[in-house]
């Protein structure tokens, strides 16, 4: 809902921590609430796209892969980093 939209766009904030921000964008995705706007779900997906090709990604996930957190995150960071390492390996 709104919470996970104001998330969104906070994300180039600095108050917003990347944990934070993916969490949000992750429950945005896979929300099973009708309320969620389709644009508000392609806008998350476009940003998790985005993120995971950025060099932050590499970080990021590791750091998610060493901490318990929740299932969601951990299988988007280790997709990440499968995709990341797929990429490295055909170039």
């Amino acid at each position: 809902g709104q919470a996970v939209h104001k998330s969104l766009h906070m994300a180039a904030s600095p108050c917003v921590s990347q944990l934070e921000w993916l969490s949000a964008a992750l429950s945005c995705l896979h929300s099973g609430d009708a309320s969620t706007p389709p644009e508000q779900r392609r806008a998350a997906e476009a940003a998790l796209l985005q993120f995971q090709q950025s060099q932050a990604a590499w970080t990021t996930c590791l750091q998610l892969l060493s901490q318990q957190q929740a299932p969601n995150l951990l299988l988007f960071a280790a997709q990440t980093l499968r995709t990341l390492i797929n990429e490295k390996g055909s170039s």
